[in-house]
């Protein structure tokens, strides 16, 4: 009976040694799989934060140029009729002495003309563009700009009043542009 007993008793050892080593590895694994379930999700939800940030930042980006790039064509404008306005004045100041006539240089000319017709060109791709890139307000800015650059060509006596009012409406856009962008750009 003893021999029973001491035999059972193995047993039972042999037993509840193999069940611990068992649960011991069996919990390795679990805690093993379940890191690695935490650390994948983890890094799932990291990578995907970081792309929304990337697009973010991107979108920021594209945001900025758009502007940066209408700022820049209604400087382009601007100048245009700064320096048409400023030939005209002095024009009508100092009359011509014999035969030479005040004139803007040629080069200086086209390349102003240049500047302009590329600056129109930006300014109506932006506002065709629309709230793709800028906001509603800058459009309705950019509108309210061309319908000031029809008035003043429609409404104007003669060049230096067309030219005056031009620069009224560039300088009223670019302040009302940059209030606008400097509102979009702010970070939220």
């Amino acid at each position: 009976m003893m021999s029973l007993i001491v035999s059972w008793l193995g047993q039972s050892a042999v037993t509840v040694l193999l069940l611990a080593i068992a649960a011991y590895l069996a919990r390795n694994i679990l805690q093993a799989r379940l890191t690695r379930t935490v650390q994948h999700e983890f890094d799932t939800r990291l990578a995907e934060f970081q792309s929304r940030l990337e697009e973010k930042a991107q979108r920021r980006e594209s945001v900025r140029n758009a502007y940066n790039a209408i700022l820049e064509a209604l400087h382009h404008v601007r100048e245009h009729a700064d320096t048409n306005l400023a030939f005209e004045i002095r024009r009508r100041e100092f009359p011509p002495a014999g035969a030479v006539r005040l004139e803007l240089p040629a080069e200086g000319a086209t390349r102003l003309e240049r500047n302009l017709q590329q600056a129109m060109a930006d300014l109506r791709r932006y506002r065709d563009i629309g709230s793709f890139v800028v906001s509603e307000e800058a459009i309705s800015a950019l509108n309210h700009f061309f319908t000031e650059l029809d008035g003043s060509l429609l409404l104007a006596s003669d060049i230096v009043e067309h030219f005056e009012a031009k620069v009224m409406a560039v300088d009223k856009c670019l302040d009302e542009v940059r209030r606008i962008a400097n509102k979009d750009l702010l970070p939220r």
